[in-house]
């Protein structure tokens, strides 16, 4: 990964000699306005979307001869297997699910994170790192994980949406600064620690020093964001490594490597749904 946390210090003054980039890139603020309209104007599409979803789901879970087990990842006993009389309901982003009489389980589908493990001897949904869905036949498993993906992928291109368009406050004062803030000594210990894990291959890990160094101040070091969309497309994370990236284009729509980050931004792109 070429250029990959470098730290670089942005004092706002560098010009990009391309003309053509700056032009293109600053489309994206016209793509996130048009990006909003569009999430208001197919809100209700999504909402209907979203309960076909829901249905489906509970559809599924609740067929005896899906022959699903259940592990719950229990915050005081730890994991267990757990016997589901129904999966009750949806409320917004939590599955509800009954065990026995009167319990019930809540486990969130987001902004939790969903994943698919297919072993030698049975399939396995993990959500959130708190439910695992098992069936040692392999039968329908798969499209219950497809039905589960499709309603958290919604659920996070609203949530980016949303963040984006808020971004553009964080990007109107950075631009309004005559001069730009500088990366601290706590930042700079953030950074470094994000290349150590890096070098190591440890993305995450990479990715949450980052996360960090962002907490700090939001501004002080742009490429930031374009290191965190690299990360996040190393762990195979495509929605949040565009999501980073977007907002990397936002504060310096003029950097000499604005044309490489739209186009993995087009590249990424191609790489969701598959």
């Amino acid at each position: 990964m070429h250029g990959l946390l470098r730290i670089k210090y942005m004092n706002g003054k560098q010009k990009s000699k391309n003309k053509t980039i700056m032009k293109i890139v600053k489309l994206t603020f016209i793509g996130l306005s048009i990006l909003l309209a569009s999430q208001l104007h197919a809100q209700d599409t999504d909402s209907s979307r979203k309960d076909r979803l829901k249905t489906e789901i509970l559809k599924n879970m609740n067929d005896k001869n899906n022959k699903l087990l259940f592990s719950y990842n229990d915050p005081k006993k730890g994991w267990d297997w757990i016997k589901i009389t129904e999966a009750a309901n949806f409320d917004n982003y939590n599955l509800i699910l009954k065990i026995k009489k009167e319990n019930i389980l809540t486990v969130s589908v987001f902004p939790g994170s969903i994943s698919y493990e297919s072993k030698d001897i049975c399939d396995r949904i993990i959500i959130s790192d708190s439910l695992i869905i098992v069936n040692w036949e392999k039968k329908h498993i798969r499209e219950i994980y497809q039905l589960i993906s499709a309603l958290h992928h919604i659920y996070t291109s609203e949530s980016y949406a949303k963040q984006l368009v808020a971004f553009q406050q964080v990007v109107a004062s950075y631009k309004a600064l005559s001069e730009k803030p500088t990366i601290i000594e706590e930042q700079r210990k953030y950074i470094v620690q994000a290349n150590g894990k890096n070098e190591k291959k440890e993305y995450k890990e990479a990715l949450n020093f980052y996360k960090k160094a962002i907490t700090v101040n939001p501004t002080s070091y742009p490429s930031a964001y374009n290191n965190m969309a690299l990360l996040a497309a190393q762990i195979q994370d495509y929605m949040y490594a565009i999501f980073n990236m977007k907002k990397y284009l936002m504060l310096v729509p003029e950097a000499e490597d604005a044309r490489v980050a739209q186009d993995k931004i087009y590249e990424w792109e191609a790489e969701i749904g598959k």
